[in-house]
């Protein structure tokens, strides 16, 4: 929706000069019927009220409280101007939409400048209806005692306002869809997927096939939708296939004889129950991309798997189920109609990963042209919000610890409605750009660890790293409140990265290291191996070989030695299975995963989760990247580019991957 289509809610000129007729009609009716009410005061009660906008006597009008819709208006423009940069997803070709990705800063920008023109039209038609029902109310006023068929006019006329404030209202935020998570302006064809083509016309087969499926969607379980409609759509989205008859031994190599004879015998074209199902639209679109896989079990059973291949401009619909869900389908109830035909579904899901990876193959060659941009410059809005943030912060650090904590409870509940779960049970984000990170008590120190890391690097380097707001806690539980730093999580766009991206990371990783690497050790110098408090170590590696201690619980250390660090990592069934000593002790992370990774536009944007953080030998971010990720081969490639700049590792990760083999 552009300005132009707010056209329809602006007072044109017929419309001012209506109004204004309206006034000397309405005066010259009360000073004709009622000329002794205040005598005939009511004409300068309009005149004053067009001219001057006061009321006699003193009295402000209304229109005095419309500053407040004004003044909201140009903030929200200066928003659009300084923090959005003046973009956003109007004025821009399907062409133009389809060429940004998620993790694009442009992209970014649109999406909060879009947040805003919302705000501002929301805003400029409460104020415009705001206004008419001002002057209904005041010909309310003056025609009181002059009979009720007045009353009901004006009545009448309030319930066709407050009607068409409503149907404008709806006409604006039903144009505004979700937008992966953030608010976009309708159409955007980058995102829309295509889809299947539904060619099913005959009513009596959609009705029986909508009974057989139980009127929910055989690959989500999701019911109806006002947003995502369910429909009967073939379950081969092209309907038919073909296959060359020299491809025809390959082909059978790869889905197996049953198969090849299944779809050599064109199966697929006699009958309409086994070739079509009822299912969400958004859900056919995403089966047809090869992000779902069936499993079909003995009888009428089986398991749609979810393909999370590529990404991040993955489907909303894939967010809405398990990873694995189970179902059935039935034909009880109905004679004569046939179960969606598991040779279709089998077909489908033979190849549902090469259709990934041939789309993000796709997705990576229109890359290749593209130089990897440089971040954004911060905004003259970040530095001005640097300061305004530390001086709320100080305010708010007054404020009682219990209230904190129920205040933090309250948008923890508000941040889990408006955005969901994170991958993380002990992480909510929360609204106004914020995250929180809640333990029990009995891990209130790695909280702290986290609270005293952050402050830290922040200190010393220029890692994008979020800003520690607070750290509380109440007899049951620990918060930590920290800032959101933008961008998406590494493994939801490591498999789309191109060459040359990949390349970019690995330097600013690297870049990130060396200066983490440098931050000199204060704390507990009597002591080698801390956590960045300098007190007792918390890693779940550490502990992974160690018996359960209730008095040490999962806090290990500090170590005064390297060597009293090997002696502890040391397994009974091992014993000369150890790590040599004389590493460097560096500042570590910790926990190096795609997870705790962020990319943005192409680039390092931030490092998370920094509660195992703390001074440990050179090798251990290394090998703990290794440790928490073992399958997927592109990110442990990564790491091994990213610490071979620091040294040779291969025999530390020998010496651990025979301690990992042992403690699992």
């Amino acid at each position: 929706m552009g300005r132009d289509d707010l056209d329809m809610i602006v007072f044109s000129e017929h419309e001012k000069e209506g109004i204004a007729n309206i006034n000397d009609e309405l005066a010259e009716l009360v000073r004709t019927k009622r000329y002794a009410y205040e005598k005939a005061e009511e004409d300068d009660y309009f005149v004053n009220w067009h001219f001057t906008g006061t009321l006699p006597e003193g009295k402000k009008f209304p229109q005095d409280y419309m500053a407040l819709f004004y003044a909201i208006l140009t903030t929200l423009s200066a928003c659009i101007g300084y923090m959005a940069w003046a973009l956003t997803n109007t004025r821009m070709t399907d062409e133009q939409r389809a060429a940004l990705a998620p993790d694009n800063a442009e992209f970014q920008l649109r999406v909060m400048g879009s947040k805003f023109q919302i705000g501002r039209w929301v805003s400029y038609m409460a104020c415009l209806w705001a206004l008419k029902a001002s002057l209904l109310f005041l010909y309310l006023q003056l025609t009181e005692g002059l009979g009720r068929h007045y009353a009901v006019r004006i009545y009448v006329g309030f319930g066709l306002l407050i009607t068409s404030w409503i149907a404008v209202l709806a006409n604006l935020l039903l144009a505004c869809r979700p937008f992966y998570k953030y608010w976009q302006i309708q159409p955007d064809p980058g995102i829309v997927h295509k889809g299947p083509t539904y060619q099913l016309h005959d009513k009596a087969v959609i009705a029986n096939i909508i009974a057989r499926d139980r009127g929910r969607c055989c690959i989500t379980g999701l019911g109806n939708s006002l947003w995502d409609p369910l429909v009967v759509a073939p379950v081969l989205p092209a309907g038919k296939i073909h296959v060359d008859e020299k491809l025809h031994e390959i082909f059978g190599a790869f889905v197996g004889p049953d198969l090849l004879d299944w779809v050599l015998s064109n199966a697929t074209s006699s009958n309409p129950y086994r070739n079509y199902w009822l299912v969400r639209k958004s859900a056919a679109a995403a089966f047809s991309e090869g992000f779902f896989q069936f499993a079909i079990d003995k009888g009428s059973e089986y398991r749609v798997s979810v393909i999370r291949i590529g990404g991040p401009a993955w489907p909303p619909i894939i967010e809405k189920i398990p990873v694995l869900r189970t179902d059935y389908f039935t034909t009880q109830s109905l004679s004569g109609v046939d179960c969606p035909d598991a040779f279709a579904l089998q077909i489908m899901s033979r190849f549902a990963k090469p259709i990934r990876w041939a789309l993000v193959s796709r997705e990576i060659a229109s890359k290749i042209s593209k130089r990897v941009p440089n971040l954004l410059p911060a905004s003259r809005w970040h530095c001005f919000s640097e300061w305004g943030t530390t001086a709320v912060l100080m305010v708010w650090m007054l404020v009682p610890a219990l209230i904190r904590v129920r205040a933090y409870r309250g948008l923890i509940c508000l941040g889990a409605h408006m955005y969901g779960p994170t991958c993380s049970l002990k992480v909510q984000r929360l609204p106004l750009g914020m995250y929180v990170k809640v333990a029990s008590m009995e891990y209130h120190d790695s909280l702290a660890n986290e609270y005293a890391a952050i402050q830290l690097v922040r200190r010393h380097t220029e890692i994008p790293v979020p800003r520690a707001l607070d750290l509380v806690s109440d007899s049951d539980k620990s918060y930590l409140l920290t800032t959101r730093v933008s961008g998406i999580r590494l493994g939801m766009c490591i498999d789309s990265l191109s060459d040359d991206e990949e390349t970019t990371l690995v330097c600013d990783l690297q870049r990130s290291l060396a200066e983490l690497r440098a931050i000199p050790k204060v704390v507990a110098p009597q002591y080698a191996i801390t956590n960045a408090l300098g007190k007792a170590c918390y890693d779940y590696r550490i502990i992974a070989g160690l018996n359960v201690d209730s008095d040490r619980g999962d806090f290990v250390g500090p170590f005064v030695t390297e060597e009293e660090f090997n002696d502890t990592l040391r397994v009974g069934a091992l014993p000369h299975v150890s790590h040599r000593s004389g590493h460097q002790i560096v500042f570590t992370h910790g926990d190096l995963n795609m997870r705790n990774i962020l990319m943005r536009n192409g680039r390092l944007s931030g490092i998370v989760d920094w509660e195992n953080s703390g001074w440990y030998p050179e090798y251990w971010d290394y090998t703990k990247a290794h440790y928490i990720t073992k399958l997927h081969q592109r990110w442990l490639k990564i790491t091994d580019k990213v610490f071979k700049y620091y040294g040779d590792f291969t025999a530390e990760l020998s010496t651990e991957r025979q301690l990992w083999y042992y403690c699992f």
